[in-house]
């Protein structure tokens, strides 16, 4: 199989949410060339993305409240 645009060539889902490996982090696309590769979500051991995984710290580690 052959990956297009520098991404990972297995496409993976988060257990959680469902977000592919495919979707690209933020970065400033102009200045990306075709050959570099993208820099993309990270998943943990378990399968969940980073995306989850900071939505869990804002949930659980923030005195919204207080």
């Amino acid at each position: 199989m052959e990956a297009f645009f520098g991404l990972p060539p297995k496409v993976i889902f988060c257990k959680r949410c469902v977000i592919s490996n495919q979707r690209p982090s933020s970065t400033v696309e102009f200045k990306h060339t075709a050959t570099e590769k993208k820099s993309v979500i990270d998943f943990d051991e378990e399968g969940i993305c980073s995306a989850c995984r900071f939505a869990e710290q804002k949930d659980q580690g923030i005195d919204w409240q207080g």
